[in-house]
């Protein structure tokens, strides 16, 4: 069992309130949503959710439990140039952090470096403009830092 990914899992249910839409969140099959769970719960020895065929809610331990597998998720800030991404993407902590559903920043590069994540290619932005792509979420366009000549306006 991948203690990590089963606690993303669990978090997902939580927060979805379905075993259902938390499987849609988390890109998986419904079938390994319950099978992660359980495991989960094996691992344990408690019951983190009361189940019937028309309710999911968090059992006391599940509520104690929800604050921890939120806090102990890792956060990891990997840069790069764009030019080999493509290729750097087989390296085994990169593997790790796409597969655990780690959050990608793609910045300003060229497209003929290749897909560097799912239908996610390098393309050309202002400075300080990137993709921001996150498992379960569309992709989107994010600013992160104002260009020089804006910084100057504020004096």
């Amino acid at each position: 069992m991948d203690r990590f990914k089963a606690m993303q899992t669990f978090v997902q249910i939580a927060d979805q309130g379905s075993l259902t839409r938390a499987a849609e969140a988390l890109g998986s099959s419904l079938p390994a949503v319950v099978r992660s769970l359980a495991a989960l719960e094996a691992h344990l020895g408690v019951r983190l959710f009361h189940r019937t065929t028309r309710r999911l809610s968090l059992t006391a331990e599940g509520r104690h439990y929800l604050p921890s597998a939120r806090d102990l998720r890792l956060h990891l800030i990997i840069t790069r140039p764009v030019a080999g991404a493509s290729r750097a993407m087989y390296d085994r902590v990169l593997q790790v952090t796409r597969d655990t559903g780690g959050s990608l920043l793609l910045m300003s590069g060229e497209r003929a470096e290749g897909q560097i994540a799912p239908r996610i290619y390098p393309e050309r932005f202002p400075p300080g403009r990137g993709r921001f792509v996150r498992r379960g979420d569309r992709p989107h366009i994010v600013q992160v830092a104002l260009p020089p000549a804006v910084q100057g306006l504020d004096g």
